[in-house]
């Protein structure tokens, strides 16, 4: 009779055992480094230009420098766009 009546009280403590809820979500957020290629600064032309150059090779330097700097910050800005 013992017996019987421990089985039921355990078998009562099991049915009020509570059964653990999950905590709260919390988002945290974690700095991690960009990884991307490194991007070289180009020579430009108009660095390379020879101090006796005529105003024909000095304005062609002067547009192919202005789109080699333009092609440099579209990959710059790309880079940063990237890491955001």
């Amino acid at each position: 009779m013992k017996r019987i009546a421990l089985l039921v009280l355990l078998l009562a403590g099991c049915a009020q055992t509570p059964i653990l809820q999950p905590g709260p979500v919390i988002a945290t957020p974690v700095a991690v480094h960009c990884q991307h290629a490194p991007l070289m600064r180009p020579d430009f032309p108009l660095q390379t230009l020879a101090p006796a150059a005529s105003a024909t090779q000095l304005l062609q330097a002067c547009l192919a420098t202005d789109k080699l700097r333009q092609a440099y910050e579209l990959g710059c800005e790309a880079i940063v766009k990237a890491c955001e």
